[in-house]
């Protein structure tokens, strides 16, 4: 009896701290509350609060379920409206943050409603506006890691990197800007139109060559008018064939490309399949129906082969616009070579004057990065699984300058323009059937939001 009584003791003893401790926490979280009840007190006399919507008043269970029934931009603009709201989003962002496909979307739709934010491809990350930044003087973004990496092939020549450079920020920000009406002075500077002229100095060859860039917004898309004029040196205007042809090395959109390599493979694969074609061998048939067996499908699709084309068929008729597009994005352009120093009276043996070349981009409007027509204009691997967009309106791109009134070309080459378009548009070794998987980006992309 004597050996219980110290444990009854210790028992009591343990009560009453329990008992102390529970006042005591009372106690606190008594004053917690008033202490916030003098702070909300304070807030509310100095500025005037308005009263709660109904919808915060209801459980969070149901927020959430009226959320999902909203669209991805409400839901953007929602969930900084209110803690609750932001809390039920950033729920659902967690379940969908290990997959970079479904991230995307959600940090797309976020910018949309952000003005003096924009959203990184390549670090898939939103990152603040900094003041000054356009293609004349691009800023880089010191917390992006991929800073340096070029997104779009404005320039066209490694040598005006440094003068002018339009990344893909530039294009999202005049879109946004656009369609809220707002920063009027800064959309002015990111479409501020660039000419410079430049001596490009070679090992082999002395040339000048004549930039020019035309930034536009059409209808809430983003279009780009470039002009390239190359003046070659004296080294260019041998009678040694090889020599004769131009190797500059420039790039008009992220598939064509223009090399000296790139343009003597072209030739000799053209008169490969050419040969093939007239042993009537049968893997060349497709050359005049349009298959895949290994003809002029295939040779226009190869990298840098329209613009290879082009050049080929501008030197065989000087003088003529030669007028073409990029079959796997929304890029149209023509060549124009001027050969000896009369445009009547030239000698096949002279050398090249001067080469014009013109294109006219579509960089598309505010559509999903991973959208295909997107995809399609960014350089980088991140988009290269699902850059799969194919040109099926060779032309759409320059009818929609000329139909803005903006055109430097006579009447009569305009006149041509349209009809070699036209041809083109029914030639089936430039066009394609989009397959399954490039319609199904189409459909889903703008629709991948948070469920």
């Amino acid at each position: 009896m004597f050996a219980v009584w110290p444990r009854y003791e210790e028992g009591l003893q343990k009560d009453k701290d329990k008992q102390h401790k529970n006042s005591h926490d009372k106690g606190c979280l008594i004053k917690s509350a008033r202490l916030i009840e003098k702070v909300s007190g304070c807030l509310k006399n100095g500025r005037k609060t308005k009263t709660r919507t109904g919808l915060t008043n209801m459980p969070g269970v149901v927020i959430i379920r009226i959320v999902k029934l909203l669209s991805g931009n409400d839901r953007a603009a929602l969930s900084y409206t209110c803690t609750q709201f932001w809390t039920a989003r950033k729920k659902n962002m967690r379940l969908l943050a290990k997959k970079e496909m479904y991230k995307i979307p959600y940090l797309w739709q976020m910018s949309l409603q952000m003005p003096d934010h924009w959203f990184c491809v390549y670090c898939i990350r939103l990152h603040r506006f900094t003041e000054g930044d356009t293609p004349l003087n691009p800023s880089k973004t010191r917390s992006c890691p991929h800073r340096h990496v070029r997104s779009f092939c404005t320039c066209g020549i490694d040598e005006l990197c440094p003068y002018y450079t339009l990344w893909d920020r530039h294009v999202q920000l005049a879109l946004k800007w656009t369609r809220m009406g707002i920063h009027n002075d800064r959309i002015k500077s990111l479409v501020q139109p660039f000419s410079i002229e430049l001596n490009i100095e070679d090992a082999r060859v002395k040339a000048s060559v004549e930039a020019y860039v035309s930034p536009l917004i059409v209808k809430g898309r983003f279009m780009l008018h470039r002009r390239w004029t190359y003046y070659p040196g004296p080294e260019l205007n041998r009678e040694n064939e090889r020599v004769q042809q131009p190797y500059w090395n420039m790039r008009i959109c992220p598939h064509q490309e223009y090399s000296e390599s790139s343009y003597f493979a072209f030739k000799e694969e053209k008169q490969s399949i050419h040969y093939h074609y007239h042993q009537r061998t049968a893997s060349i048939t497709s050359l005049s129906s349009g298959g895949d067996g290994g003809g002029g499908q295939t040779l226009l699709r190869r990298e840098g082969a329209a613009i290879c084309k082009a050049v080929h068929d501008g030197l065989a008729s000087p003088w003529d616009y030669i007028f073409t597009a990029c079959p796997l994005c929304r890029t149209d352009f023509c060549v124009y070579v001027l050969k000896g120093r009369h445009a009547k009276n030239w000698d096949p043996n002279d050398g090249i004057t001067a080469i014009v070349i013109m294109a006219w981009l579509d960089m598309g409007g505010e559509c999903a990065p991973i959208h295909p027509e997107w995809a399609s204009q960014v350089m980088h691997n991140n988009l290269s699984r699902i850059a799969r967009f194919r040109n099926n309106s060779p032309g759409s791109v320059f009818n929609a300058f000329l139909k803005a009134g903006i055109t430097e070309l006579k009447p009569e080459i305009i006149k041509k323009a349209i009809i070699t378009y036209k041809q083109l548009m029914k030639d089936t070794t430039f066009l394609t059937q989009q397959d399954e998987k490039d319609l199904r980006w189409a459909v889903i992309a703008p629709l991948l939001y948070l469920d």
